[in-house]
């Protein structure tokens, strides 16, 4: 019973001791025990870099209450009239845009190459107005930046690869074709996006066991279609 109760004493003594090393730190840095809330919003108000200019934090104000983006994006247009936009409307996909579009970065030392994507341009459209930005990225040496007011503001290069992917895997590249998406419900598959709209004749020669289900014809379309792609 004495030892029981001098483990008792101990603990209660080392209990006592932990909480006043706490308490000793919390007296002389109380930030270590302030939760930041802000690494865990997703929002624009929260994305501040140090050396922001005034012209790309007078941008990051007034793009705030976006509600719709127009990306004008293609490698090959003669203009930027002549592009026609993707549309973004998902608040997510809007939240990406806004908190990449925040994060500045030092200009680089990089000319661009010949494989760049030059003078195309974003629409932020607002509450209160629209806002046309114009970007430039070179994807050989991952760089680019946004001109606004004239001025170039160099950001993280994430940004420009969603630019990227919105017009790759925009909803005009990668619909789905009614007939198709009726056949693969059938056998209860779902569709996310297109891998490729190529279109081919499937050879009378063609053996597969419709018992099997969809997977046996799945791959020996597959199997006809790299043939005819060489």
């Amino acid at each position: 019973m004495k030892s029981l109760k001098n483990k008792k004493t101990i603990m209660i003594v080392i209990i006592c001791f932990v909480v006043l090393i706490i308490s000793g730190i919390y007296l002389i840095n109380p930030k270590l025990f302030k939760l930041d809330k802000d690494k865990s919003l997703n929002s624009i108000e929260n994305q501040v870099y140090p050396n922001q200019s005034n012209n790309h934090k007078d941008l990051i104000e007034k793009i705030k209450s976006t509600n719709k983006i127009g990306v004008y994006h293609d490698y090959h247009a003669e203009s930027v009239d002549k592009i026609k936009p993707v549309y973004v409307k998902d608040k997510n996909i809007i939240n990406d845009y806004l908190n990449l579009l925040s994060k500045n970065v030092k200009k680089s030392n990089e000319e661009m190459s010949g494989g760049s994507v030059n003078n195309q341009k974003l629409v932020f459209y607002t509450d209160n107005e629209t806002i046309e930005v114009n970007y430039s990225y070179d994807d050989l040496y991952n760089f680019g930046f946004i001109t606004y007011k004239g001025e170039d503001i160099y950001l993280n290069y994430d940004f420009f690869r969603l630019i990227s992917n919105t017009q790759r895997y925009s909803p005009k590249e990668s619909s789905i074709d009614e007939d198709a998406r009726k056949l693969l419900k059938k056998y209860n598959w779902t569709p996310s996006f297109l891998i490729a709209n190529h279109k081919i004749n499937i050879s009378d020669d063609l053996k597969y066991a419709p018992e099997k289900g969809i997977d046996e014809v799945y791959w020996a379309y597959n199997l006809q279609f790299s043939k005819s792609i060489g």
